[in-house]
């Protein structure tokens, strides 16, 4: 019976794409019992065909987008005595030399030197580009939204908190503030201008403490998602496969 829930419709591409997704799932729990050519044939596929992935889409979104279609555009500008498009065509072709200087230790040991120069310009723009943003966005953004958060919510409940009711409104200020504290004790366990003694060490050590109960929570939050998938995929085997779930 099991047989024939299997083999039906085989030749379908619905029934033929039931069939390699379940071989290749198949394959890659195999690794649960042991290595083996199964699983080793599953992983590098998924492997090649990841980075063939990556590179097609590296083409088409950086290379053929950023480099080959300004260029084109900048002949195009040049021909037309335009000399704004000299830009399109100087920057494409600086770029293409200095990520080739990436290449050179494997390609041209003798000049490997050259690599140094093109990480330090990456790192060197990256650095510059980003700082500034990410400290902007990802620090003063988040205090300040912090601190309004308190001085909304405590506009709203100060009636209340004045007539000493206690109500879900009024208990949110209580939650700012203690999203508060921790924002400014793991701050603090990250400033190591000041030596970590007397009141500092406490506040850093609650800091710590602080962030261990939240990489514990994204941990655990990171289980549950891997959990999740398993579930898909046995649910996937047994039923689209084998047929056997309602």
């Amino acid at each position: 019976m099991i047989f024939n829930l299997l083999i039906a419709n085989p030749l379908s591409p619905d029934g033929i794409g039931v069939w390699i997704a379940a071989i290749l799932t198949i394959a890659i729990f195999s690794f649960l019992y042991k290595d083996n050519p199964l699983f080793k044939f599953a992983e590098h596929l998924y492997v090649g065909i990841g980075a063939g992935y990556i590179v097609v889409v590296a083409w088409h979104n950086d290379i053929a987008t950023n480099v080959i279609q300004p260029f084109k555009d900048g002949l195009i500008a040049v021909q037309n005595s335009d000399s704004s498009g000299w830009i399109n065509i100087v920057n494409p072709i600086m770029a293409c030399v200095i990520g080739s200087f990436l290449f050179f230790p494997v390609i041209a040991p003798k000049f490997r030197w050259l690599t140094k120069y093109a990480f330090a310009f990456i790192l060197g723009t990256f650095s510059g580009i980003k700082v500034a943003p990410v400290i902007k966005e990802k620090l003063i953004t988040q205090l300040s939204s912090t601190l309004d958060r308190i001085c909304a919510v405590s506009n709203e409940c100060a009636a209340q908190v004045a007539s000493i009711t206690y109500t879900p409104e009024t208990s949110a200020i209580f939650n700012a503030a203690f999203v508060l504290l921790g924002v400014l004790c793991g701050l603090v366990y990250f400033f190591f201008s000041l030596e970590h003694k007397g009141g500092t060490k406490i506040v850093a050590k609650t800091g710590i403490l602080i962030l261990m109960v939240g990489f514990g929570a994204s941990f655990g939050l990171t289980v549950m998602g891997r959990v999740s998938l398993l579930i898909d995929r046995i649910q996937f085997l047994l039923g689209d496969w084998l047929g056997l779930l309602a």
